[in-house]
């Protein structure tokens, strides 16, 4: 017979979990990356090529850095806003930002999951902003929008 025993933590309560991967290490994740990428989430190859490329340019940024104090992998918040910013400095489109940042993010992810690395972050939750280069929207007047509501309701009805 299994006992269990139930453990409850004061709220608000934080534990440390790794950030980081000793350099010798990581090949061992990023190829455990891959075979996750392939086999649950049955990602196609341009899928894992572009993923490791991101990879690929978070650990320039890593060793880029001025304030570099291991040579461990290393992926937080802070990390994550500094890359974004080492994109920007590249001149990257918003867009490919977005791509390479949540390319980084489904590897932290997987950490986590898989690991026990601390939780991922959202990009927005790390206070990146992003701006997206959407074609301006013009309104319609309201008189125009009453005529087409109408037109539509009247369409709908020919349909039931």
């Amino acid at each position: 017979m299994r006992s269990f025993v139930r453990i409850t933590f004061p709220k608000g309560a934080h534990f440390l979990m790794p950030e980081s991967i000793c350099s010798d290490d990581l090949p061992k994740y990023v190829t455990g990356f891959f075979a996750y990428l392939k086999g649950v989430r049955d990602a196609t190859d341009s899928t894992v090529a572009a993923y490791s490329h991101d990879i690929d340019m978070y650990l320039e940024y890593l060793e880029s850095r001025p304030d570099k104090t291991s040579v461990d992998f290393e992926i937080n918040e802070r990390t994550l806003r500094g890359f974004a910013i080492f994109l920007r400095a590249r001149k990257n489109a918003s867009s490919t930002i977005q791509r390479r940042l949540d390319g980084v993010s489904a590897f932290w992810k997987y950490l986590h999951l898989d690991h026990g690395f601390s939780e991922p972050k959202s990009v927005k939750d790390c206070g990146i902003r992003l701006k997206n280069k959407r074609n301006p929207t013009n309104s319609i007047p309201r008189k125009e929008y009453f005529t087409f509501m109408e037109a539509v309701n009247v369409d709908l009805r020919k349909i039931q």
